[in-house]
This record gives structure tokens, sequence and C-alpha cells, in this order.
């Protein structure tokens, strides 16, 4: 039988010690709560406790009995009821930004209504969302295939926001124009990833700078103050340290010599959650000489 991972966040990440070290079996709960089997490509948690899912046919709410699938199509947003929904934050309590393939959406989760977001300068419909991430001062970064857009919403406004910088592919000389993941360092600096590049942009010198990564990246987070780890489907797992501005490639012992890497995820406690391709979620102590890792799940029985 087939094991899916949808709901393995929820479980395992409650408790983690008593966990860690020990192999866990995830049983396939996907028809039982009511979710397709279809590619999860993000999960967010809002303000409420609800757990959103986006999925390559859509949106999802799990309320811990029930998933539902909210329809674009209802409020006469055209093809967009089976969208691949790839990125989701809330920008306001209530509200969730949704990315797609087909652009870049407001859901307010109260009245249950989408909008498309509008944005002077911006054509949101002609871009596929990869991923969003929103700042403490409640500014927005949008990673789309056409490069870094930074937005801010208008004040009593549902669905309009401001641009406030756009960077492309030429801008920035990057090799891929695809922003994969974003990601802001303790001083205040976004650090933004592409599928060959990583790159960073100073809010307070508005300057910035790409580096070379080649390696098919997928994701990336903050292992300490100055070392982003990085999941690629090419070499599994690299280091960029954003002192020295190095890379470092990691093996790690228990995995195949080229693991594709889809996510990287740090958590409270400081442990590596790795979501690998034909092997599913694994957990990684922490980034050390030994590299061990502990296998979480399967992605089928043996």
């Amino acid at each position: 039988m087939k094991r899916w991972l949808i709901l393995l966040v929820v479980d395992l990440m409650v408790g983690l010690p008593s966990v860690f070290g020990h192999k866990i079996v995830i049983q396939d709960i996907n028809e039982r709560y009511g979710l397709p089997k279809n590619r999860v490509n993000c999960m967010y948690q809002d303000t409420k406790g609800f757990l959103w899912f986006g999925t390559v046919v859509g949106l999802y709410k799990f309320d811990l009995n029930n998933f539902t699938k909210y329809n674009l199509e209802i409020d006469n947003i055209a093809g967009l009821s089976d969208a691949d929904v790839g990125a989701l934050t809330e920008f306001e309590p209530g509200k969730l930004l949704i990315g797609t393939s087909k652009g870049l959406y407001v859901f307010n989760t109260i009245t249950e209504k989408f909008d498309s977001v509008q944005c002077s300068s911006v054509d949101f419909a002609k871009s596929q969302i990869r991923c969003i991430y929103r700042q403490k001062n409640g500014v927005v970064w949008i990673g789309t295939n056409n490069g870094l857009i930074g937005i801010k919403n208008i004040e009593g406004s549902e669905n309009s926001f401001k641009l406030l910088n756009r960077f492309d592919k030429e801008t920035l000389g990057l090799l891929s124009a695809d922003i994969v993941d974003i990601k802001e360092s303790k001083d205040g600096k976004i650090w933004f990833l592409t599928m060959s590049d990583i790159g960073v942009f100073d809010p307070g010198t508005r300057e910035a700078e790409r580096y070379q990564a080649l390696g098919a990246n997928s994701s990336i987070t903050f292992i300490d103050n100055q070392r982003l780890l990085i999941s690629t489907f090419g070499t599994g797992m690299t280091i960029f340290n954003t002192v020295t501005k190095s890379i470092e490639n990691i093996k790690i012992k228990g995995l195949t010599e080229n693991p594709k890497a889809r996510w990287v995820l740090k958590d409270s406690n400081s442990k590596i959650w790795l979501s690998i391709s034909n092997v599913g979620i694994a957990l990684l102590d922490s980034v050390t000489q030994k590299n061990e890792l502990t296998l979480i799940s399967n992605k089928s029985d043996p």
C-alpha cells in the first residue's frame, strides 16, 4: 500500500523529542479526511489554527475533522477551480494570499471570497507564483517565474497593493528567472533562491547581489545566523555561508549519493526536516560533521 504524507507535520511537530530516533509509520489518511491523492505544493497554518494546503488541483482547508476545497470559479475567476496552488501566506488575520500557476489572489477566510490582487505596474495574471514571504513590517515578497517582487497592502483595501520593489533576471544578472524560495535573515535582509542562483536584497541600502549556486535548487532555510541550507534536486544538500559567500556540498549518511531534496525546514527545536523524492520525509538532528539521518517515513512499503 502506498503511504501519503499530507498530515505529517500535524502529527509529528508536537512532541518532537519523543519521536526523534524512531521510525514512524504514517497511515493513508487522505480518503479518511477527504483530501484527493494529489501532490501538495505548500502548507500554511493561519492565526486561527486552521491548516491550508495548496495542491495541484486547488486550495484545501483542514479543520482537524475534514478537508474543504475552495473553488475560485464561484467568484467568477474562471478557469481556476483546479488551479495549481504553489504558495500560501496570511498577510492579515483572515486574509490569505494564494499564489497559483495563473496568478496571485486574495482569499478572505471569513467571507470565503476570492479576489484577484490589484497592483499598479504588475500584471500577476501573467505570472506563475512560486513562493510568498511576508515580513513583520507587512512587506510581502513574491517569487515568480519572472523574478522577485515586493508589495504591500494598501490600508483599508481588500485586494489592492502598492509596488515597492521589482527585480528581474536582467536586473540582477541571474542565471535563472524562477524564484523558488525566500527567507529573511535576522538583520532584515531578504535572501532568495533560484534554480541556479542565491541572491540577497538589503532594504536599508536598497542594493541587491547574486551568487552562483548551481544544483537545481528547491528551497532554503537558515541553520544559524550566517549559514543557509539549500535543498536541491541535483546534489541533495548544500550550505551557503552568507559571510564568506562560499558554497559547500554536504553528504548525509543513510541517503543515496545524489538524493532529490524537494524542500528543507528548520523547526523550533533546531531539527532539520527534509522532503526527499522516492524516500519521503527524513529528519536530520543537526548539520554536523556526521550529518546522520533518521528516516521518519518511507514513500511506499518495503
